[in-house]
């Protein structure tokens, strides 16, 4: 899809897009003023046992025992985040990107932010902490372009200046003493 005039910013780059999930991810491609889908990945639904140990008893015995029902979280984080990194290297391969746009969940944010930082080697430019598998790729441009918007320095005056100097020089007659 052809990327509007109104992210004029982001029309020239070559970048990758990846947006992870609790159960998949996809990957976006931005390149010659186009966003297209390149790669989507999903893990497919395993059937979970809702067992747990249980023991029973009688006559002066232990009467009950138990378990509780775990799924297996991390066992599925594990498998996605593998798949993640292997489609991963296979496009880097393939396409050299200049910049790579990072949207995971908090709860996958570590692993996935060090996982990718070892493959791109720098390249990360964002990493947007929330769920936005599901979004729209233009909902993702908009908050790229937020986010380069707002690391905009907005130029001070002269005299603004002389005063965050002289702040600076100054600063350290007010820290506390131990």
């Amino acid at each position: 899809m052809k990327i509007p005039q109104k992210f004029s910013l982001l029309q020239r780059e070559n970048a990758l897009i990846v947006v992870a999930g609790k159960e998949g991810a996809v990957f976006y491609e931005i390149s010659n003023e186009e966003v297209s889908k390149k790669l989507e990945i999903r893990l497919p639904k395993e059937r979970e046992e809702r067992e747990g140990f249980f023991a029973r008893g009688g006559r002066g015995r232990i009467f009950e025992m138990g378990g509780v029902f775990e799924p297996k979280k991390r066992k599925k984080i594990k498998k996605l985040i593998g798949e993640i990194e292997k489609n991963l290297r296979e496009v880097l391969e393939k396409d050299s990107k200049e910049k790579i746009y990072l949207f995971v969940p908090a709860y996958l944010s570590k692993r996935m932010i060090s996982t990718v930082e070892k493959i791109a080697n720098g390249k990360v430019r964002l990493i947007k902490k929330g769920n936005f598998l599901s979004s729209h790729p233009l909902k993702l441009l908009e908050l790229i372009v937020k986010q380069h918007e707002a690391k905009k320095v907005i130029p001070i005056s002269d005299e603004a200046k002389k005063l965050l100097d002289r702040f600076k020089t100054v600063k350290h007659f007010f820290k506390k003493s131990k």
